[in-house]
């Protein structure tokens, strides 16, 4: 597969139309990149030092699309496996570009490619909502949803299952996730990443490490499975050849006359069925195609029940800011939703049910599939706990007369 010449030169173009209109973004620093390849090389990192890489290099825009391109790379290689999937497919190019849209939006280049487009700031986005939920998960030291083992069994000899059900409706479950309510500090940072970007439109304003630990997993488990299911999602379009009957449509992108791919809501959905699979299949351990050759902590194999919770946070995640942007515009939550796609919550519906299907295929699996869709459901509940802290906050700022920043304001539905 290789890439098209021609996207290339619309990407080129069209970010000059979006610097016109809504300045040059803050270029990468040879520092950072330097840092970047010499994490590519396979230089070792612990944990911790891969943490605060992390951190250093959201102060500044690095070449973000590097990042995207290996995991465009490594989904490539799992399809490869499967066999004939990508038969007769152009490898897309993946760009960055100020689109006023978390989901990632497709058009066809005049030579027949794809070009993927994926809002600029979109994996700082993620990264800083990982950590954000992954501090308001912690509790008193304690992580809220411990890593059962894949054969655990509770003390009623329910499994993992059972386990999963137990915290669930249990006493220090929802004791948890009422400091979160009674108790700013938990959301403090989910409130800053939500209300900063709706209101800026650049995470590189957001403060920076939320906490301070060592050994937590927590937000890059989230993050390595949003980063599988949002890139499996266009895969899925090109491999379902959902492009061939999409329509086109102008007036997507906040700037220039250029046409997007605009598909249906059911083929949305097979989409999202699809980035689900890739997450749940390609989530399976910490080393990432980013850190191609990281070693350490990234090699230890993530719980099959942690894999969609990336899926299920980022979905949340990008409903709160639709939430977040109505009520700045408006000052209502009446849903204004940014772009073409399906309601979040709708979306994360339709992919437990596709799931749940799976263990109903496969018994043997059953167990560990259906804690799969918890283990998602539980950090979907904590989001929702935590827009309770960021809602007066953003009508507030309504009432003071601010507005979302200019690229959201031009793609409310």
């Amino acid at each position: 597969m290789t890439v098209d010449i021609t996207a290339l030169q619309i990407l080129d173009s069209l970010r000059r139309q979006s610097e016109m209109r809504f300045g040059t973004p803050i270029k990468s620093t040879p520092e950072i990149v330097q840092e970047i390849d010499s994490i590519l090389r396979g230089m070792t990192n612990s944990n911790a030092e891969l943490l605060e890489f992390l951190d250093r290099k959201s102060a500044s825009l690095r070449d973000e699309e590097r990042a995207w391109r290996l995991t465009q790379a490594h989904i490539e290689d799992e399809l490869r496996l499967a066999g004939g999937m990508l038969n007769g497919i152009e490898k897309p190019l993946v760009g960055c570009l100020q689109t006023g849209q978390l989901n990632m939006v497709s058009m066809r280049t005049p030579s027949g490619g794809h070009l993927i487009l994926v809002e600029r700031d979109l994996d700082l986005f993620c990264w800083k909502l990982a950590k954000a939920v992954a501090y308001a998960t912690y509790f008193e030291g304690q992580d809220v949803f411990p890593s059962f083992p894949i054969n655990a069994k509770d003390e009623a000899g329910g499994g993992i299952l059972g386990g999963f059900s137990a915290l669930i409706s249990g006493d220090n479950y929802n004791r948890r996730l009422d400091r979160i309510i009674e108790d700013p500090q938990f959301s403090r940072h989910f409130c800053d990443l939500i209300v900063t970007y709706a209101v800026t439109g650049d995470t590189r304003r957001v403060s920076g490490r939320p906490l301070d630990w060592r050994d937590s997993q927590d937000p890059v488990i989230l993050f390595r499975s949003m980063e599988y299911f949002l890139v499996g999602h266009e895969y899925g379009h090109l491999c379902c050849r959902h492009f061939d009957e999409a329509n086109r449509r102008k007036g997507v992108l906040p700037c220039g006359e250029d046409e997007v791919y605009e598909c249906g809501w059911k083929q949305e959905i097979q989409a999202d069925f699809f980035g689900a699979d890739i997450a749940l299949s390609l989530g399976g351990t910490h080393a990432s195609p980013v850190r191609e050759g990281v070693t350490g902590t990234f090699e230890r194999e993530v719980p099959f029940h942690r894999r969609l919770t990336g899926v299920a946070t980022f979905l949340m995640g990008i409903q709160t800011m639709d939430l977040a942007i109505s009520v700045l515009e408006t000052g209502s939550e009446e849903f204004r939703k940014l772009g073409t796609h399906p309601d979040p919550v709708l979306r994360l519906d339709w992919i437990n049910k596709y799931v749940d299907r799976k263990a109903e295929e496969n018994p043997a699996f059953a167990e560990m599939v259906r804690a799969a869709i918890i283990g998602g459901r539980l950090y979907g509940q904590i989001i929702a706990r935590m827009w309770d802290h960021v809602r007066p906050v953003v009508l507030d700022l309504h009432r003071q007369g601010v507005r979302p920043a200019p690229t959201w304001r031009s793609n409310l539905k």
